[in-house]
């Protein structure tokens, strides 16, 4: 028997992305990396910064 939390999160990633919120984060990470030049040894982001759930968002579409 699964547990209440993987029946919560089964395909998860799939129905996260037909969300109408993340619609335009492709877009919005494509133009991050456009104006940091593609440079992947810049951060953005330091250890001390808080995160929301939006940039966190941002931050694992960025990593797909």
């Amino acid at each position: 028997m699964k547990q209440w939390y993987e029946s919560l999160f089964e395909n998860y990633a799939q129905k996260y992305d037909k969300e109408c919120f993340v619609q335009g984060t492709l877009g919005e990470c494509d133009f991050i990396e456009q104006e940091l030049n593609y440079d992947k040894n810049t951060r953005i982001i330091s250890r001390k910064d808080q995160l929301t759930t939006e940039d966190f968002e941002m931050l694992v579409i960025v990593e797909k």
